[in-house]
């Protein structure tokens, strides 16, 4: 193990905190060049929609089958190679749809995109978990989240001016310069590989249902207000969901080297732990997604406005980060999880207070609440959920873990979307799923449908709150 203070550890962990930087980065500075790219096709809002599902469906998908093989072939060959095939993702997303008019190429080369992040986000937490000592896994995990936290707020800010003077497949191409330099650092400053479980046969088939199980329940949570919730479509993806997903577990338990062990589950403490990370992503997400409809719908701001301000619960997680790491470091990470839970529930109390003219510090206040909670709940939540994990097993739980969070996140957008929906609805009586139909019916029943989510919101912290208490600390 590398000594944890010294300049090669630094730079370890710097490099791993890349591969979190980019992906999260990639999802935001995408976002807000999808109009540009539907005008230069000629698409719909709906078919460029495409570039992110299909980006969020392969990178989710493949979480736990890379995080598996890191345990086999080892952490730094997967993690090199991850970083690699997203840098020739990301080159090939911004020069081949251009030079042949092709928005089907672009979609192509984003799912290899999307397996390279997935190589690399599979594994950022837990080689710093295996590489640092308990006593500096909590900051080091911080770190991570706050260099996440940087890519999803500088995203928009990045892709808003490469879209606008440079042009939209600048979005790919200012990855490959950050690709070539994480892979020469990763060969070079990453740990060689050691006590690998070479006698293990990758299980390709578990890692082809839960692809599926999680391909299906992702597009039915992502499209489900689109298609209708009852729509033949939807019900089909979910039942496809539920198929595939049984078939896994069926699978895994008579597998004699399964992709995901499932006696892991039987910890109490590992099972709680990894459903606050479920439940927190799931109220950030969904609060992140419905926030710039509040502030430009409600509060009358500017695109260009409610986008800065829904930097702030970034720039808050970048503060939170450090502190429930250095926290969790000294103090174990269960307690730090309960006050972040319950922070987080706090932060929701307050959306559900605000009005049209609510204070404008009062708004900002909450949004930094709700990121600073997630900042600190996130590196003590994942230093938690490694402290009951086997070293053999550090890949997979990664993987694990990682998926579940995407999962929360997929899944908070579709409750707080519908729960939103639902309730306006309620109000005036109305049919149909496109927010845009019902901005005329009146702010005040608008402001009820956000009120109800926001609601829904402080349910799940004090979910959080419970399972956070149910989560002990090893030893």
């Amino acid at each position: 193990m590398t000594d944890p203070g010294s300049l090669n550890m630094k730079i370890i962990l710097f490099t791993i905190s890349l591969g979190a930087f980019m992906g999260s980065l990639d999802v935001t500075i995408v976002n807000i060049a999808l109009p540009t790219i539907a005008g230069s096709f000629g698409l719909s809002t709906g078919s460029v929609s495409w570039i992110v599902l299909a980006y969020l469906i392969v990178l989710t998908g493949f979480l736990l089958a890379f995080g598996r093989l890191a345990d086999i072939k080892g952490y730094k060959k997967v993690f090199v190679a991850g970083f690699a095939v997203f840098t020739i993702g990301s080159f090939l997303c911004g020069i081949v749809p251009l030079l042949f008019d092709s928005f089907f190429s672009l979609v192509v080369f984003r799912v290899v995109q999307a397996v390279g992040a997935s190589m690399t986000g599979a594994l950022a937490s837990g080689m710093v978990a295996l590489y640092l000592p308990a006593g500096r896994r909590g900051k080091g995990l911080a770190f991570i989240t706050v260099m996440a936290s940087l890519g999803i707020a500088a995203g928009p800010f990045i892709g808003g001016i490469l879209t606008q003077f440079f042009g939209w497949h600048w979005i790919f191409l200012v990855n490959v310069p950050v690709g070539i330099l994480a892979v020469f650092l990763s060969v070079r400053y990453l740990p060689a590989d050691r006590d690998l479980r070479t006698d293990s046969v990758f299980d390709t088939a578990g890692a082809f249902m839960i692809f599926l199980a999680l391909f299906s329940g992702i597009f039915a949570m992502n499209r489900g207000m689109d298609f209708g919730w009852s729509s033949p479509v939807i019900a089909g993806a979910f039942a496809a969901c539920i198929i595939f997903f049984a078939a896994f577990v069926f699978h895994e338990r008579r597998h004699p080297d399964p992709l995901l062990n499932l006696s892991l589950f039987r910890n109490t403490d590992f099972s709680f732990a990894n459903a606050g990370g479920f439940i927190i992503l799931l109220v950030f997400t969904g609060a992140t997604f419905l926030f710039p409809f509040y502030l430009e719908i409600i509060r009358g701001f500017s695109t260009s406005f409610a986008g800065l301000v829904l930097v702030v619960p970034s720039l808050a997680m970048i503060a939170g980060g450090p502190l429930g790491g250095t926290i969790s470091d000294k103090r174990g990470s269960r307690g730090i999880c309960i006050a972040s839970a319950f922070l987080a529930g706090v932060s929701f109390i307050m959306f559900a207070l605000l009005q049209e003219f609510t204070q404008f510090w009062f708004l900002l206040a909450a949004l930094a609440l709700m990121g600073l909670s997630t900042g600190m709940f996130v590196p003590a939540n994942s230093s938690l959920i490694f402290s009951h994990t086997p070293k053999s097993e550090t890949g997979t739980v990664s993987g694990v873990m990682m998926t579940v969070r995407d999962g929360g996140a997929s899944v908070g957008v579709a409750v707080f979307e519908t729960v939103f929906a639902l309730a306006v609805y309620d109000k005036i009586s109305t049919s149909g799923a496109d927010i845009k139909t019902i901005i005329p019916a009146g702010s005040g029943i608008i402001e009820s449908g956000f009120t109800c989510a926001f609601i829904a919101g402080v349910i799940f912290c004090s979910m959080a709150v419970i399972t956070s208490f149910y989560s002990r600390d090893a030893g």
